[in-house]
């Protein structure tokens, strides 16, 4: 059950920040996300979270400002010179800064600043995993990419199973026809991975305990009118390679339909922090691979009865990362 902050309770951290005129956009703060805050000076966002991982964000976010890289969210002190405000003995409240910016699109401009901007975010970064040490809330990931394709390889093998069983499934053949094509492309991402070097490189990550900020994607960046770009998004920590974070980023690149815009972050990355031929491929082989398409099987699969409009979004968003990502997987650079 998700836990929220209660109205009164949100207006009394915000009192204590002594924010001029501030207000809240919504009426309670969930666990997973931020509630917007308006005031006299600007804007900020109040958040929630258990308080280790309240410190595992701010530790990551004041390590980066420390090292150069300032354009991201950073706790604010209050009055009582707290950053983390307790709610109660497992959970803390929050506030950061927010920026009046537009946020970034897939066209050429904005994919590669993106890009850019991420390396010189993992350049300020580098060292983190040592500074850290060894925190109980930070998730260990080094490695996994192969095991959670192939957990979507078999997810749509199971719902190929009950949708051939099933005489209750509408558009029967359009749902086959698209199982099919997402398991085509999740195999091939899976193939990809060995054949680049992606037990080396989740090696090396584990050796070095690379830390990967987690949430870097298009819609989570802003561009002021200077020109420079910010992260909108507290870090959310994983420990995993910090090609995580370009992944992530040319996932969402792939999923509009742009392999140009992919090759546009990769180049753009590239110039700022280099990249090996493998380390493109598997950035490529992880764009490619059917995020979306096992997601949209496993909603069949939860409501196997349910009738398919075939102009429905997700058809659209299929077809064009479809089309994407036959371009990726055939990508030799």
């Amino acid at each position: 059950m998700t836990r929220t902050l209660d109205p009164e309770s949100a207006a009394w951290c915000l009192r204590s920040f002594a924010l001029p005129k501030a207000r809240l956009a919504a009426n309670t703060v969930e666990a997973n996300g931020p509630c917007p805050v308006v005031a006299a000076d600007g804007r900020y966002q109040l958040w929630m979270a258990a308080k280790e991982v309240a410190g595992l964000r701010m530790a990551v976010a004041d390590y980066a400002a420390r090292h150069g890289f300032r354009g991201v969210p950073r706790p604010l002190c209050n009055l009582y010179d707290e950053r983390l405000v307790p709610v109660d003995e497992r959970t803390v409240a929050y506030i950061t800064r927010d920026w009046d910016a537009p946020t970034l699109e897939v066209t050429p401009s904005d994919v590669r600043d993106a890009a850019q901007n991420l390396a010189h975010l993992h350049a300020a970064l580098s060292g983190l995993g040592e500074a850290l040490g060894h925190p109980a809330v930070l998730q260990q990931r080094y490695g996994t990419w192969a095991a959670r394709f192939r957990r979507g390889v078999d997810a749509l093998a199971r719902v190929r199973v009950q949708l051939l069983a099933s005489d209750t499934v509408t558009h029967k053949r359009l749902r086959s026809d698209w199982l099919a094509r997402w398991t085509d492309l999740a195999e091939r991402a899976v193939e990809r991975l060995p054949r680049m070097g992606y037990g080396d490189v989740a090696e090396r990550a584990r050796r070095e305990r690379s830390v990967a900020w987690n949430g870097y994607r298009l819609a989570t960046l802003g561009r002021l009118a200077d020109g420079r770009i910010v992260t909108r998004i507290v870090a959310n920590p994983v420990a995993d390679d910090a090609l995580y974070d370009l992944a992530c980023l040319c996932r969402d690149i792939a999923e509009s339909g742009h392999a140009d815009g992919v090759e546009d972050a990769l180049a753009g990355y590239h110039a700022i922090r280099p990249l090996s031929p493998e380390q493109a491929g598997l950035v490529r082989a992880f764009a490619a691979y059917p995020h979306r398409g096992v997601a949209t099987a496993l909603e069949w699969l939860a409501e196997p009865g349910r009738a398919d409009d075939e102009a429905l979004s997700w058809r659209r968003t299929a077809e064009a990362h479809h089309n994407c990502a036959v371009r990726l997987l055939a990508e030799t650079r």
